[in-house]
């Protein structure tokens, strides 16, 4: 195999760096599938059922068994984030197994702006 060519870099203080441009290599065993690998990532999946913003004070005097009221209309659609990102809506459902889920309403478009600021 020939040996790589190599180009310079000049950072910011002068000194001249070499690199070594990067060559196809010989396959000699299968490379790791990109899907298979992506398909095992996990994502933490967030639903918002609402917002509020209270005082330090009143976030002292909160006890067991008061009621914080959020910004959320019963009806309105619950925000689903990914990674803290907005991904869709949905709506509460109970389960088989006596337990929450929720049923996606809407998928965000990728040419709709995501409220970011809303995680």
């Amino acid at each position: 195999m020939a040996k790589p060519a190599k180009t310079s870099l000049k950072p910011a203080d002068g000194e001249t760096v070499e690199l070594e441009r990067l060559q196809p290599v010989e396959r000699t065993a299968p490379a790791i599938s990109g899907k298979g690998m992506i398909d095992r990532v996990t994502v933490a999946l967030t639903v918002q059922l609402g917002r509020t913003d209270i005082s330090v004070k009143d976030l002292r005097l909160l006890r067991q068994g008061q009621i914080v009221v959020l910004d959320q209309i019963i009806g309105e659609p619950l925000t689903i984030f990914a990674n803290g990102h907005l991904l869709a809506y949905g709506e509460v459902v109970a389960t088989a197994k006596d337990q929450y889920g929720i049923r996606v309403t809407a998928l965000l478009e990728e040419h709709e702006p995501a409220e970011e600021d809303a995680a």
